[in-house]
């Protein structure tokens, strides 16, 4: 997906990449941006010389999974439909009209294994989901909850809906 990244004097006004970054990416490089520590152990990686637009700077991720559904390497994107895998070269097809896996099979083949062999580590490596016997809810009422027009002090909007906030402005 096209991300759109505003910066007035840090990111370079009409600078374009094609590389690959994550929402994974954003702790990383936000804590890169405020000279903090970057954990370690999470998945995303410090895109920040992406950002600033250093064209030499290769794409910090060699292939990225989109679950088990689909893989991106480089210009190449494989996509899992359960009926068929589905091949695009993203440079000379963005919008992914023009499935070219018959045109390419060896790199089908190249990025379906990939995709298998992730497949594979994340069924051998996934933790099961929590669970709690007999939860007990927080709070039992949404009613009184700040909502954000609290937060951005929006005194002028006028709620619409069952749920009646109790806003810090007054308004019912």
């Amino acid at each position: 997906m096209p991300t759109l990244a505003w910066w007035p004097g840090t990111v370079p006004r009409g600078s374009i990449s094609s590389e690959i970054g994550t929402t994974a990416d954003i702790l990383p490089t936000l804590a890169k941006f405020a000279g903090a520590e970057i954990p370690e152990g999470i998945d995303g990686l410090d895109i920040s010389s992406l950002l600033l637009a250093n064209d030499e700077t290769p794409s910090l991720h060699k292939v990225l999974f989109y679950e088990t559904e689909g893989i991106r390497q480089g210009k190449w994107k494989l996509v899992n439909t359960k009926k068929q895998y589905e091949l695009y070269d993203l440079e000379l097809d963005i919008g992914e009209q023009n499935n070219i896996a018959e045109e390419h099979p060896d790199r089908v083949k190249d990025l379906k294994a990939l995709l298998d062999a992730h497949s594979k580590y994340l069924t051998e490596n996934t933790r099961p989901a929590g669970y709690v016997k007999l939860p007990k809810p927080i709070i039992s009422t949404i009613d009184g909850l700040p909502i954000l027009v609290d937060y951005l002090g929006l005194k002028d909007v006028e709620w619409s809906g069952s749920y009646k906030p109790i806003m810090s402005n007054g308004h019912p």
